[in-house]
């Protein structure tokens, strides 16, 4: 059984070793777990695996965050779903920011059927411009039955269309 958990801590990352001990006290093992810090605030997501009742132990351990107004936290129990079958490409963009093209990218990408496993993006601005830019990295599942050469033309097409630089190629395992 597993236990998805992300949380929200307002004030330090103290609570990242106090997270990480409630899943290895309960006698659960960590899946995934990333953190990341969104302004200055870090952010938590963690997958936790064990037995039912080791499951029931820890979330009923981690109410005891809900006393501390710094802390948020959600947990939820995943289904056991089976993996996507295909094959995983990376799609790396960069382009001058605009609000509407993480929401264009994702409409590209859900139209074509192509599942989405990971996706980050950040804004900086450019040291030789001063410009704010916009990079976006997803890693994605194209389904076996797809054709692969049609989806990168479209995509570069599309990219091409709304000022995006890109890079599509296949996930290399070393």
């Amino acid at each position: 059984m597993r236990l998805a958990i992300t949380a929200v801590c307002r004030t330090s990352q103290k609570f990242l070793t106090d997270l990480v001990s409630a899943v290895t006290n309960c006698d659960c093992h960590i899946i995934e777990f990333r953190t990341s810090q969104l302004s200055t605030t870090p952010f938590c997501y963690v997958l936790a695996e064990g037995e039912w009742n080791h499951i029931a132990k820890l979330e009923s351990f981690l109410a005891h965050f809900d006393h501390n107004p710094d802390i948020t936290l959600h947990t939820h129990r995943p289904a056991q779903l089976a993996p996507v079958e295909g094959i995983a490409y990376v799609l790396e963009t960069l382009s001058l920011y605009r609000d509407d093209i993480l929401q264009d990218l994702f409409k590209f990408i859900e139209s074509h059927d192509v599942h989405i496993e990971e996706a980050t993006s950040f804004c900086h601005i450019s040291s030789y411009t001063s410009s704010q830019m916009l990079i976006i990295r997803m890693i994605v599942v194209i389904r076996p039955e797809t054709r692969i050469l049609s989806l990168r033309e479209e995509l570069l097409e599309f990219c091409d269309n709304i000022n995006l630089d890109a890079i599509f190629e296949p996930v290399k395992q070393h």
